[in-house]
């Protein structure tokens, strides 16, 4: 102490003058731990409003501790534990009496540690007689390369007359960089300056003056630049009297920074332009534990602008800014997560930017900090201060200069944007928004490079926006903005730009994006070679000047892992949604607005944990405006469509018009998933009344016209019903028209810039399509003919999630030609819907017609499918992996079909006499026949659902409906049987009177047989082909057979098949056949028993005099109807005899006994006598599969090879499913008696490094070689197992720069048993994230997102345990932890406490009264796990923080629509529910007693049975759903199902 006391006095005796201390130096060492100091400024005749203070020495090591405090404020206004010898820059007190303490701390070793301190006091009365002019001089020496200087003033306004104050700067860097914040000088009498501020280039007077001056702030607007790293300011006063004087002067040089450049929290920035950097030099890596904040508020401007030069953090390192002056306002960029990502321009709403950056202990290893530069945005800004703005992220929207505040720029301007995106790869796009330079002798130029000596691509003047982006395929461009002298000219521009690279929220700062150019680019932020960034919500709304219409269209969309995408038609919160996709990998088709001349899109993806795999690549969209000028984007020109399928597209038409613009139009038609495969072009109608236009079809690359269309070939009958095939799988279109006045338009209207040239084109391509190549449901297929499919592509697994629906039918396309197609024909080439893929084809436009075809999860390709009027309706589903309901999680491949149409102008008819609607014919088209040979038998099938209503079927080979008459098959007037020549064949399979007739899948029928048929149709009339679907697809690999051109078309065969199926209740049927007569020209076969065709129950080749009565037990059969199979030709001359009538119904008063009786009559007795003799061989087999699997677990080696490729493959599928986890080392046991032996005994004494007790024994640390006692280390231990986040725990000596952790086995030899296991538990929950150790393998599991997710499976032993009790999973037993939680309901019901979505905490308010939005964040007492989570109070719905609030797992809707605080969504919901419920439960029990009883029906006696019917039976309901399982088919769902299942296995 006496050693810095002598020192003091000698400062003192330097720079005291008259006893009074204003202008001095501090200097004192610490050279050993018990060294402290203590000085105090407190000036006995002068009072001082505060200090002002800079360090010209400065070394604190890990030994020492320097605190500053002013006078009656308890906390330090500066302090420094250990912080190095980084100089720290000039900072102030706030009171005229400081104290200065240093001392020295413990650690491990000593260093010692100095400082010597500058000091300069601020006068409180500026005329005080004692103080004389030369007590305010002063020379300060700065060796920080960051500084603020301010004059120091007495009274805070007066400079003392004559005075001189000097700043010498010297740093250890190549150059210093000056902005002057502001001057502000008093003038003295006669209106000179009274004080001049000067910058040398130089430690000396006779150094290069760089600025001179005190009053010319816009002189100041600009950086001033040293040569060295050393300068000089110096402010003068040239007069004897006091003078009013303020300035701001900021430097910075590129060298290491303290704290960032700052000494307090935060740093206050008023220039109008300055730099901010971490604090790390632009060529070192960047620092450990830094975290400062800074407030940007600038003197002048209404807004703040901050560009981001580059950006390179460190992981767990975060850069957060705020559009306010406090962490209150709206985030405009986080960087965690986005290490290198620059942000777009961080522009705020008012004057003020508050930045928060946080760095970690953790050392970087290739991340060099950020660096940026802001300006404030006023009438005289020059931006950055360099006259040149760098933008280095990849996309940036709205950009303008920064003076253009009121609408007019300046004379003699000279300014420059660079644009260098340094994620980006490729050309920059620059589109300019807005265009007003009025004299062309200012102008815009645009270089494709990063100087002015770059080649020039464009300049820009005048008022006209041009609608071409500007490429600059350097990938940088410069653009100058060049004025000339003429006063100030009323006008602006903006631009915005594209490149190909990563973004910060989807390449700008907040939402919505409002993009107003004529065209641009969207993308979700990520490049193309990213996968889509997690945890985003980006809204754009896209509304471009003079635009009467838009288009967006996709190069590239892959949303898997959680990405959504919405489109509306109108930024209205009621606008129609134009597209709604989410997680699908395949581009979609366009869309185009109809209704408004803007459109909004939304975009979000789901949080993933970092390292979690996100297979998308994001999306990339391009929009353009419809106008008279547009002609596509501005990129090319081209509009590029390269999703797979396209039902329908055309020329750009604008809103509320018929007709297009009269431009030139680009298509590029390239699927990009297509593969090799063919592109199938169908034009559905083209009209060209103008002969000035034409449509142009070339090959992608335009080396050939394939196809040209005008007023000429159309006159020329221009067929338009075969496809245009392009083996290349991609085309270029082209429309060309000339706007001129047409013959049915006035000359003076403006539809003389329209053409009433229209076209309506579809394509098809193998590729995979967005939800089955259709933009909504249902798609309209208008053409004759064309192929559809799933939309998954060849040899890919249908899409997840899909509903689809078509409607086959030119009529339902708008398509203007006459529809005389009568009936359809659709074939499939693959279908593979294993999984839970479901398809439905009626046999009409809607699902209320006739069933044609079913399939669920079936592989058979079916029989090809002929519609009976001139309309299909489709419904596929694909299934979802929750819902995949095949035992190995097997998706299969979807289906490819095609369709044609048959045309009344080719001759053909559809025989069709029914005129009963009573009957319904299940026919044939006519032209189609069934065609018995060996090589193409199949069935037509058809259920007949079966009530207790008597219902009939006939059958004959054609009908003629004269009259209605009783079913008596020799009343002439009933039928008449004129189609004699009908002898080999049939046209229809008969008439149903009563029950449903829905169509049945046939192929897992055991009596049907596949059909084969040929890929084309032939004209009945002309003989001539309509449409051949071989030669489209000679190239195709989905053609298995090698059918002739000349080959009759074959369709279903000769065998009708009919269905009884009681539905599910079991319940035995009868059946009467009356008039059965084939005369050996055909078979009648009819079964029943347990499935419906297990039993021959008639077998019937002739004639049958009389009724034949048949009892089916369980209400299940089939009836077969082979027609003429032998080809017998029938001549007797008057009519055919081959016909038969049957009868069926249930049996009244059966509930199932029937079929219960012969169930057990048929498997009861056999099972008890031979139960050994029927299970002999299941015990061999199981005898043998046990030996062979203790061979292949002692002799691995004996398993073949190909078995283990099996393997192999099998767990490379498993892997794409699931993200194997790598085991961590497991943890070592917890072993106190050993630790604590070890403790006692064979510890040395030693000096503790926390402590410095040298008598007590010490542990030497697994990580480090510190040392340290068992109560400290105890001590610290305990203290952080309160604090999750602190974990890897650090070494004690961390602050001496010490990197390891303590380690499992440090931290055993101190704790108690419990508290171990929670170490283990922190340890593991920092190193890996939040997770458990698996209970069998010690491998460690990471938590699902779903916290209402008690399961974990572990991805190593592939083991489940519950994550609660911390056991085994009990498979269907609750959970033990279940009894406690009960009794926290019953607290939380009667609380109203509420489960935290973050962690499942329980938490309550204090005060019930505030609102129910809640925040739980780590740092709370009962804290976290995440950093902070936002929920409801009322619900436990997770909410997001920002207002309004909206559901995180539904973006865009408000969970608090009433306020937060009234009830929330789900309350409101659940409060309509019950009240809906209330009315619909009492509107029953009045319909209930309005209801009079049924009353029985007798039916004919002639069935020799009567039957009462106890109620209708409603056929749509129960009939049984289809299934390809024969049990499905004839059983449904029943609680006896399984016993039937195993009699009928034994049985057989």
């Amino acid at each position: 102490m006496l050693h810095v006391t002598l020192l003091f006095v000698l400062s003192l005796l330097i720079f005291a003058n008259g006893g009074d201390i204003l202008v001095g130096n501090i200097f004192a060492e610490v050279l050993s731990i018990e060294d402290e100091h203590i000085f105090t400024l407190d000036p006995p005749n002068v009072e001082c409003d505060s200090f002002l203070f800079a360090f010209s020495v400065f070394d604190i090591s890990g030994s020492a501790q320097l605190q500053m405090y002013d006078e009656g404020i308890a906390n330090p206004f500066f302090t420094c534990v250990a912080c190095g010898n980084i100089v720290p820059p000039v900072f102030y007190s706030s009171t005229g009496v400081v104290t200065v303490q240093i001392n020295g701390v413990g650690g491990a070793g000593f260093n010692p540690s100095s400082f010597e301190l500058q000091y300069v006091g601020q006068i409180s009365d500026p005329h005080d007689s004692g103080i004389l002019p030369s007590q305010t001089n002063f020379n300060l020496t700065l060796h920080m390369p960051y500084g603020h200087i301010r004059p120091v003033l007495m009274a805070g306004q007066y400079l003392a007359g004559e005075s001189e104050q000097t700043w010498v700067i010297s740093v250890n860097a190549p150059m210093i960089k000056f902005f002057i914040g502001f001057l502000d000088f008093e003038a003295d009498a006669s209106g000179n300056c009274g004080a001049v501020l000067v910058i040398y280039d130089g430690l000396t007077t006779s150094s290069d003056v760089l600025f001179s001056g005190c009053s010319s702030l816009a002189d100041s607007e600009e950086f001033i630049y040293t040569s060295s790293g050393n300068a000089m300011v110096m402010l003068k006063s040239s007069i004897s009297s006091l003078l009013e004087v303020d300035f701001l002067l900021d430097y910075i040089a590129d060298d290491e920074l303290y704290h960032c450049g700052s000494a307090t929290t935060p740093d206050i920035l008023e220039s109008n332009s300055m730099t901010l950097v971490d604090g790390s030099k632009s060529t070192n890596l960047m620092r450990r534990g830094e975290s400062c904040e800074w407030l940007i508020t600038p003197f002048a401007g209404s807004s703040v602008t901050l560009l981001m030069n580059w950006v390179s953090l460190k992981p767990g390192a975060s850069v957060v800014v705020y559009d306010n002056n406090e962490e209150s306002g709206v985030v405009l960029w986080d960087s965690a997560g986005s290490f290198t990502t620059v942000p777009p321009p961080l522009t705020s709403s008012g004057n003020s930017l508050y930045v928060v950056y946080t760095g970690n202990s953790l050392l970087a290893t290739d991340y060099f900090g950020f660096n940026g530069d802001y300006y404030s945005r006023h009438e005289e800004s020059k931006g950055t201060g360099s006259t040149r703005e760098l933008y280095s992220m990849s996309t940036a929207i709205g950009v303008t200069l920064p003076d253009m505040v009121s609408g007019k720029y300046r004379q003699n301007l000279s300014y420059s944007f660079l644009l260098n995106p340094l994620s980006a790869t490729g050309t920059v796009y620059i589109i300019i928004n807005n265009l007003n330079i009025s004299d062309c002798d200012d102008s815009i130029k645009v270089y494709d490079g990063m100087t002015n000596t770059a080649p020039l691509l464009s300049t820009l003047c005048g008022d006209i926006t041009p609608l071409q982006w500007i490429p600059a395929t350097s990938g940088a461009a410069l653009l100058e903005f060049n004025t000339d002298s003429d006063q100030n000219r009323m006008g602006n521009f903006d631009f915005s730009f594209f490149s190909d690279g990563s973004n910060y929220h989807c390449g700008f700062p907040t939402n919505p994006a409002v993009l107003v150019s004529s065209s641009m680019i969207l993308t979700d932020g990520s490049s193309s070679t990213e996968s889509l960034y997690s945890d985003q919500y980006c809204e754009w709304i896209i509304e471009p000047a003079d635009s009467y219409g838009l288009v967006l269209y996709f190069e590239r969309l892959d949303l898997s892992g959680g990405g959504s995408l919405k489109v509306f038609d109108g930024v209205e919160a009621n606008a129609p949604l134009l597209m709604d996709i989410s997680s699908v990998d395949a581009i979609p088709v366009s869309v185009s607005s109809t209704l408004s001349n803007k459109m909004k899109l939304i975009y979000s993806s789901i949080y993933q944990a970092e390292g979690d795999d996100a297979a998308g690549v994001g999306f990339s969209a391009t929009y353009f405006n419809i106008n008279k000028e547009t002609t596509g984007p501005g990129s090319d020109n081209i509009i590029k469509y390269f999703f797979s399928t396209s039902n329908s597209f055309g020329l750009p038409v604008p809103i509320n018009s018929d007709f297009s613009y009269a431009n030139n139009y680009t298509f590029l038609i390239n699927p990009l998933l297509n593969g090799n495969e063919s592109l199938f072009i169908q034009i559905l109608n083209i009209s060209i009344p103008q002969c000035s236009d034409s449509l142009l079809i070339f090959r992608q690359d335009k080396s050939e016209l394939l196809l040209e269309i005008n007023c000429h070939t159309i006159a020329g009958n221009l067929k338009l019903d075969r496809w245009l095939e392009v083996s290349e799988g991609a085309v270029t279109m082209e429309f060309l028209s000339t706007p001129q006045s047409l013959d049915f338009v006035n000359d003076t209207s403006d539809e003389s810039l329209y053409t009433h040239s229209s076209f309506d084109i579809a394509y098809f391509s193998g590729g995979a399509s967005q939800h089955c190549g259709i933009r909504k449901n249902p798609g309209r297929l208008g053409a004759t003919s064309m192929p559809f499919s799933d939309g998954s592509g060849y040899n890919h697994q249908m899409h997840g999630g899909d509903v689809c629906e078509w409607i086959i039918g030119s009529k339902y396309a708008n398509i203007d030609e006459d529809d005389d197609v009568l009936n359809y024909v659709i074939e499939f080439s693959v279908n593979d819907l294993r999984g839970g893929g479901q398809m439905f084809i009626y046999d009409g436009d809607s699902d209320s017609a006739d069933l044609l075809w079913f399939c669920d999860s079936c592989t058979e390709i079916p029989n090809a499918l002929v519609t009976s009027t001139n309309a299909a309706f489709i419904r596929f589903y694909s299934p979802t992996v929750e819902n995949i309901n095949d035992e190995f999680n097997f998706i299969g491949e979807g289906f490819h079909a095609n369709y044609w149409g048959i045309k009344k102008s080719d001759g053909v008819s559809i025989h069709s006499d029914v005129g009963n609607e009573d009957f319904k014919l299940m026919a044939i088209p006519d032209g189609y026949t069934f065609e018995p040979n060996s090589n193409a038998n199949g069935t037509a099938g058809w259920m007949l659902g079966i009530s207790e209503t008597l219902s009939t079927m006939i059958y004959s080979p054609s009908y003629t409906f004269q009259s209605q008459g009783n079913l008596n098959h020799n009343d002439s007037t009933y039928l008449d049987y004129s189609n004699k020549e009908m002898k080999t064949s049939v046209s229809s399979c008969g008439l149903v009177q009563g029950s449903k007739i829905t169509a049945l899948k046939t192929p897992d029928l055991i009596a049907a047989a596949n059909q084969v048929s040929g890929a084309h149709v032939d004209s009945v009339s002309s003989n001539k082909r309509l449409l051949n679907l071989i030669e489209s697809y000679e190239a195709s690999p989905y053609i298995k057979e090698n059918i002739t051109a000349n080959t009759n078309p074959v369709v279903a065969s000769s065998a009708c098949t009919y269905i009884i199926n009681t539905g599910s209740n079991y319940r035995s049927a009868s059946l009467f056949i009356q008039n059965l007569n084939t005369r050996q020209a055909g078979r009648l076969r009819v079964y029943g028993g347990i499935s419906g065709y297990d039993e021959v129950l008639l077998d019937e080749t002739g004639s049958v005099n009389g009724a034949v009565t048949l009892f089916l037990p369980c209400g299940r059969g089939t009836i077969m109807l082979d027609s003429n199979l032998n080809e017998t030709e029938i001549n007797d001359g008057s009519e055919i005899d081959y016909y038969f009538e049957m009868s069926y119904a249930l049996t009244p008063g059966d509930n199932g006994t029937d079929c219960a009786a012969y169930v057990e009559d048929l498997f009861g007795g056999e099972k008890k006598k031979n139960f050994f003799v029927q299970y002999a061989s299941a015990f061999v087999i199981l005898f043998i599969v046990a030996i062979a699997c203790c061979i292949i677990a002692m002799c691995p080696e004996t398993i073949p090879r190909s078995w283990k490729d099996l393997y192999r493959r099998s767990y490379r599928d498993i892997k794409k499913r699931y993200k194997v986890a790598r085991a961590p080392r497991p943890h070592p046991k917890f072993t106190p008696k050993v630790d604590g032996f070890r403790n006692k005994y064979l510890l040395r004494k030693g000096e503790c490094c926390v402590c410095t007790i040298n008598t007590e024994k010490v542990l030497k640390l697994s990580g480090c070689n510190h040392v340290i006692c068992l109560e400290d280390l105890n001590g610290y231990i305990c203290t952080a197992l309160g604090d999750v986040s602190m974990f890897p725990l650090k070494c004690p000596m961390h602050f001496d720069n010490c990197v390891s952790t303590i380690t499992p086995l440090d931290a055993k030899r101190v704790l108690l048993e419990l508290q171990y296991e929670k170490f283990l538990e922190f340890t593991d929950r920092g190193l890996y994230g939040e997770g458990m150790r698996c209970i069998f393998c010690a491998n460690y599991v990471k938590f699902p997102a779903s916290t209402k997710v008690d399961q974990m499976r572990c991805r190593k032993c592939m083991q489940s345990f519950c994550i609660r009790c911390k056991g085994p999973w009990h498979y269907g037993r609750r959970c033990v932890v279940d009894a406690i939680d009960e009794t926290l309901e019953s607290w939380k019901t009667a609380s109203g406490a509420q489960k935290c979505p973050g962690c499942s905490k329980l938490i309550e308010k204090d005060d019930p009264s505030t609102c129910h939005h809640m925040i739980h964040k780590i740092s709370d007492g009962i804290p976290c796990c995440r950093e902070r989570t936002d929920f409801c109070y009322l619900c436990g719905i997770e909410v997001r923080p920002d207002y309004p609030h909206d559901e995180v797992k539904n973006p865009g809707v408000n969970h608090f629509p009433e306020g937060v605080f009234q009830r929330c969504r789900t309350l409101i919901n659940k409060e309509r529910d019950i009240e809906r419920e209330f009315l619909r439960k009492s509107k029953r029990r009045k319909n209930n007693r309005a209801n009079a009883r049924i009353q029985p029906v007798e039916f004919d006696e002639g069935n020799n049975f009567t039957v009462f019917d106890e109620g209708t039976v409603d056929l749509a309901t129960e009939s049984p759903a289809i299934s390809s399982d024969p049990f499905d088919v004839m059983w449904g769902d029943s609680p006896v199902r399984n016993r039937i299942e195993a009699e009928f296995s034994e049985y057989a």
